[in-house]
């Protein structure tokens, strides 16, 4: 079952740009229901972007905590 209402915290969503499991429209779906939330693309990433990238992910992550005050 699905939930069709809107989330009620600041997320941030790490996506790569080449995951065959996961489509973009559906990370854009759910920054959408999201407000305030951050869709990070990962351009030269797939599906396992703490794995294929995790310098760049702890970067960003700090960088969107540091953001929220």
């Amino acid at each position: 079952m699905m939930l069709q209402r809107e989330a009620e915290f600041i997320s941030l969503i790490l996506w790569g740009a080449g995951d065959g499991m996961l489509p973009r429209a559906d990370q854009e779906t759910l920054a959408a229901r999201i407000p305030g939330s951050i869709l990070k693309v990962y351009p030269e990433v797939a599906h396992l972007v703490l794995w294929e990238c995790p310098e760049q992910v702890a970067e960003d992550t700090t960088a969107f905590l540091a953001s929220l005050g």
